[in-house]
């Protein structure tokens, strides 16, 4: 069985012109990972995961896999959600 598990990153975005965060390279302790598309952004959040407030979901592709990146907007902070066997 596997539990989801919330894990901190860094995100470096750029801004556009309208002021909407695009996500360009995601860092995780000591790998940098280049985002090669951006898919787009939802409201949403993963149920099994406790978040603060609202969070968006960014959809990127990274190395031919798509991934999803959270962003709590009232924090100012990033998140993935990676499963972790038991």
């Amino acid at each position: 069985m596997s539990n989801k598990v919330r894990v901190p990153i860094t995100v470096e975005v750029i801004i556009d012109k309208t002021g909407a965060m695009i996500p360009r390279r995601v860092i995780m302790e000591y790998d940098s990972y280049r985002v090669d598309k951006y898919l787009g952004k939802k409201p949403h959040c993963p149920y099994c995961i406790p978040v603060n407030g609202s969070t968006d979901q960014y959809s990127v592709v990274i190395a031919g896999y798509r991934k999803n990146l959270y962003y709590e907007p009232r924090t100012n902070k990033w998140f993935s959600v990676l499963n972790e066997e038991s």
